[in-house]
């Protein structure tokens, strides 16, 4: 059963603002921190995407 695609959104949105918080109390720069994991995460989910179809 497809998931709408609001569910993505939130679940990106939620990650980013976790990584902000990790940074700030990590020391690292909360907002490098949030980009780099939330493009790291979507290129995870792209070749996951990929290989699935690639199977399938």
């Amino acid at each position: 059963m497809p998931q709408p695609p609001h569910i993505e959104r939130q679940f990106a949105g939620s990650e980013t603002v976790r990584d902000l918080v990790k940074g700030h109390f990590t020391g690292a720069p909360p907002l490098r921190s949030a980009i780099q994991t939330t493009l790291i995460g979507g290129l995870v989910v792209a070749v996951a995407f990929m290989i699935a179809r690639a199977i399938s």
